[in-house]
């Protein structure tokens, strides 16, 4: 299961990076994609310059991306070394996610994983008034949500699947905000079964509103 769930994603970040491999296990195909939010609910049309280090037992892997959310179309463009496109993942308002190719592997995982962090790192999940001091709970996507903010800023994200305290979690940690809207500074990822992501937010560009 540990593995399961962590080869896809860091193999997608080493098409793009330097770093060694981890090993991919064939019954990665038969895994059902994990569940989006509707790219509107990011209230806010955007374009995101990052850097991505992804760390998990085997290594460390990093890149350089674009994330755009666009008239409710969310696109991350992952870059080579050389700063040319190396993979674009979109998902289009109808909930299907399309996938441009442009290195020399294949994508060995469903796209939807990667998606699928970017949406837990940046997007909103709970309704309800932001709290100064505090913690809001929700639930979405069949996850326990719970957002804790200090000083009106969110620090930290957490996600369970389901009511099983044993159950595998999700825990996002925010940087400072330096008054953005969208991303901090740095936000770090990190999934209880085996790998870490820190996503470093060099440029934030809200789009005409």
């Amino acid at each position: 299961m540990r593995t399961a769930l962590l080869a896809p994603l860091l193999l997608a970040l080493a098409a793009c990076g330097g770093a060694r491999q981890a090993r991919v296990e064939t019954f990665l195909d038969e895994l059902p994609p994990p569940a989006l939010l509707p790219t509107e609910a990011l209230p806010v049309d955007v374009v995101l310059r990052q850097h991505v280090t992804a760390r998990w037992t085997e290594g460390e892997t990093s890149f350089d991306a674009i994330v755009q959310k666009h008239e409710d179309v969310l696109k991350l463009v992952a870059l080579s070394p050389t700063g040319q496109p190396g993979f674009v993942l979109t998902l289009e308002p109808s909930g299907e996610v399309q996938v441009e190719n442009r290195t020399d592997r294949e994508l060995p995982f469903r796209p939807e994983r990667i998606l699928a962090d970017v949406q837990k790192v940046h997007f909103p999940w709970i309704e309800g008034e932001v709290p100064r001091e505090g913690t809001l709970r929700g639930r979405a996507l069949g996850y326990e949500v719970e957002e804790r903010f200090e000083d009106g800023r969110l620090v930290e994200r957490r996600f369970a699947a389901g009511a099983s305290p044993e159950g595998p979690e999700v825990i996002v940690r925010y940087g400072d905000w330096d008054a953005r809207r969208v991303a901090p500074s740095v936000a770090t990822l990190t999934h209880s079964l085996g790998y870490e992501l820190t996503v470093e937010t060099f440029e934030e560009i809200i789009l005409a509103e």
